[in-house]
């Protein structure tokens, strides 16, 4: 008598397609924890209301957790699928184009600025997720 595993199953699991709004709740998540790192590596190496220089190798990161937190695998159903290997691939480009293009400013803000915009997106990843859980 042979042990019967999940792997031996012959039926085919049903692949549940992610609801949009769940994708963009997890966009906004990523972009929050981003912003929050940021926010700690700024505090330490610069020192609390320093002025913040926002440039494209803060951007591009925040693009590429962006990316991430929207494509991230939200359960064992889902499978692998050359959309999402693409979509991480382009979100791992730009993580390597941030360390190889040049620095370049393109505004200078508060360093408070980057707390509060990771408090607000944290809240409206947090507010689109919960629309998705059903009345009950």
């Amino acid at each position: 008598m042979t042990k019967k595993t999940s792997g031996d199953n012959p039926e085919p699991q049903p692949v549940k397609a992610v609801p949009p709004a769940l994708r963009v709740g997890g966009a906004f998540i990523a972009l929050a924890i981003v912003l929050a790192l940021w926010t700690f590596l700024e505090v330490v190496l610069n020192g609390w209301l320093a002025p913040f220089h926002v440039t494209t190798r803060f951007l591009l990161i925040c693009v590429a957790a962006i990316i991430i937190g929207g494509s991230a695998t939200s359960g064992r159903t889902q499978y692998v699928t050359m959309g999402r290997v693409v979509t991480l691939g382009v979100a791992l480009t730009l993580i390597v184009l941030s360390r190889v293009l040049p620095n370049t400013t393109f505004m200078v803000m508060g360093q408070y600025w980057l707390p509060s915009y990771a408090i607000v997106s944290l809240l409206a990843g947090l507010i689109i997720k919960r629309q998705m859980i059903p009345a009950g």
